[in-house]
C-alpha cells in the first residue's frame, strides 16, 4: 500500500502571463496511474524523481498546481525556459 500525502485542494494561484511576455517554461512531467481504480489514483512525478500521490480528479489537479507553483518564475529549482 502507498505511502499517501496530504494535498491541499486550494492554494495561492499563479499569476496569469500578459500579452507582451515573449518566453514560456516548460515543466516535464510523469503520470502513473492505478489501474482499474474508482476514483482515479496515481502518482505525479516531477522534477529529480520528486512525486505526489493522488486519489481523485482534483487531487490530481491541485497536484499539477503545486508543481507548477513549485516552478514558476523566482521559485527554486526552475524548469527549462525557452523563448519564442
Amino acid at each position: 500500500m502507498p505511502a499517501y500525502r496530504v494535498i491541499p485542494v486550494a492554494g495561492p494561484r499563479l499569476p496569469r502571463h500578459t500579452a507582451g511576455t515573449l518566453a514560456t517554461q516548460r515543466v516535464r512531467l510523469e503520470l502513473e496511474l492505478e489501474r482499474e481504480r474508482d476514483p482515479i489514483e496515481g502518482r505525479l512525478v516531477y522534477e529529480h524523481g520528486e512525486s505526489l500521490v493522488f486519489v481523485g480528479w482534483l487531487e490530481l489537479m491541485a497536484a499539477i498546481e503545486v508543481v507548477l507553483a513549485k516552478a514558476s518564475p523566482g521559485a527554486p529549482g526552475q524548469s527549462e525556459t525557452t523563448g519564442y
